[in-house]
């Protein structure tokens, strides 16, 4: 088991201890007649998907970061780019730059966007890193490296490789 899919099931296993208002002993209770991968309360139907199987229920999520500092708006228009053209190739993207609007409006310090990007990353099944000199996007690929995390240096290299499982 992947420390991706021991996160995942350690979420689920946590989800599922919640109560359940409808059931006689106030906890979930598994359907037997359900898949592997899907946890269902045969009381109150609570679906819980476990992430490692999420690929055959809908799109891969791509972290899509690169450079921002040298040139904010050219920057932020190609990593919207990418992720469109990744949203087309049938994935989803979470691009990193779509935070510059959250920043102008309120301002968030360095240590704020490096928790929310870890964050987002634990998420995604793997992570886009784009062109260009970036010291914050060199410490999310150690991040990614040191989680498991595929990395990826370009649309094509992803499409590639993480293209043949999406639907």
């Amino acid at each position: 088991m992947t420390l991706l899919e021991e996160r995942s099931l350690k979420w689920a296993e946590k989800e599922w201890q919640k109560e359940c208002i409808k059931s006689p002993t106030g906890k979930h209770e598994h359907s037997d007649n359900t898949p592997d991968n899907v946890w269902c309360c045969k009381h109150c139907g609570l679906e819980i998907y476990i992430k490692s199987h999420k690929k055959k229920f809908g799109r891969k999520m791509v972290f899509v970061e690169g450079p921002f500092v040298a040139n904010e708006e050219r920057n932020v228009r190609e990593a919207i780019l990418t992720g469109d053209e990744l949203f087309k190739a049938g994935f989803l993207p979470v691009v990193a730059k779509n935070c510059f609007v959250w920043n102008t409006i309120f301002l968030k310090s360095e240590s704020f966007w490096e928790e929310y990007n870890e964050a987002m990353i634990l998420r995604a099944d793997c992570m886009l890193r784009l062109r260009g000199i970036s010291r914050r996007a060199e410490r999310e690929v150690d991040f990614c490296n040191r989680h498991d995390i595929p990395v990826y240096f370009s649309l094509e290299e992803i499409i590639k490789a993480e293209g043949k499982d999406i639907l």
